[in-house]
């Protein structure tokens, strides 16, 4: 029964993922270049009519959040950017909870 159960789950998974538009499979791979993607979903919802749910006002936020982080290449940021340079700062100067100078006691 659990066999079962599995196969069907994952028969579902598959198919949902199947009927996934490419704009939104280019969105979600970090590795995609933004005016790529920008130019699928302009591409997919060129003359067609705005629909609620349809995720149009979502990716339009997303890529005004990105315009201003992106590279003029259009080459997404690592999303571990910000992580890997705390790590430097912490190692360089240590981890003092007090801040970066070890006085503040206002």
């Amino acid at each position: 029964m659990r066999n079962l159960l599995t196969a069907v789950l994952l028969a579902a998974s598959a198919a949902a993922h199947a009927q996934q538009p490419e704009w939104l499979r280019l969105w979600n791979d970090p590795s995609t270049n933004v005016y790529d993607v920008v130019r699928e979903f302009d591409s997919e919802f060129e003359g067609k009519a705005l629909e609620k749910g349809k995720g149009w006002k979502q990716f339009k936020r997303w890529e005004a959040f990105m315009d201003p982080r992106v590279y003029p290449t259009g080459q997404r940021p690592s999303p571990t950017a910000l992580y890997e340079g705390m790590q430097q700062v912490q190692q360089t100067w240590g981890s003092s909870s007090t801040g970066a100078s070890g006085i503040g006691q206002w």
